[in-house]
């Protein structure tokens, strides 16, 4: 099991089964999702693009 929060603001615990956590984006429900994992690992640089769109 994996237990994460949000870093910012008041948000939830949530938990997870290992397995869920590391996979995939189910692109067929989400296909506007443009990365391959449920979650990654982000850099700086590629939040400060976001935050410039």
């Amino acid at each position: 099991m994996v237990l994460y929060k949000g870093l910012y603001g008041n948000l939830p615990c949530y938990v997870r089964p290992l397995d869920m956590f590391l996979s995939e984006v189910d692109h067929d429900k989400y296909p506007e999702i443009e990365q391959k994992y449920r979650f990654e690992e982000i850099t700086i640089d590629s939040v400060k693009k976001v935050l410039k769109k």
